[in-house]
């Protein structure tokens, strides 16, 4: 199996090779599967109360507002360029054989 397949999960820093959990501040996949492997409770390895309604309801204490509707007009975006040569494998010509026909 190839090397870089393989991520290190330390449940007790609360990291992986990945740098995904410190990064983000909760378990990554990588933790998810060990915890899950080792049947612990997955609660446990969130932030607290990160997932408590009166987290939910902080969030949208205040009023939220809806963008304003922005009139973009005519789509006067321009077209790509056209490639000077088709994609693929290069067309070459070939010298006829003398062998069997």
């Amino acid at each position: 199996m190839h090397p870089n397949l393989w991520k290190i999960v330390d449940l007790r820093q609360r990291s992986c090779t990945c740098t995904s959990w410190v990064d983000l501040q909760f378990p990554c996949q990588h933790a998810l599967v060990v915890i899950n492997k080792l049947g612990l409770d997955i609660r446990l390895y969130y932030p607290p109360g990160l997932y408590e309604s009166k987290s939910y309801c902080t969030i949208y204490l205040n009023e939220v507002l809806a963008s304003p509707a922005v009139d973009l007009g005519e789509d006067d975006t321009q077209a790509p360029p056209i490639p000077a040569t088709k994609p693929g494998p290069k067309e070459t010509k070939r010298i006829p054989s003398n062998g069997m026909n």
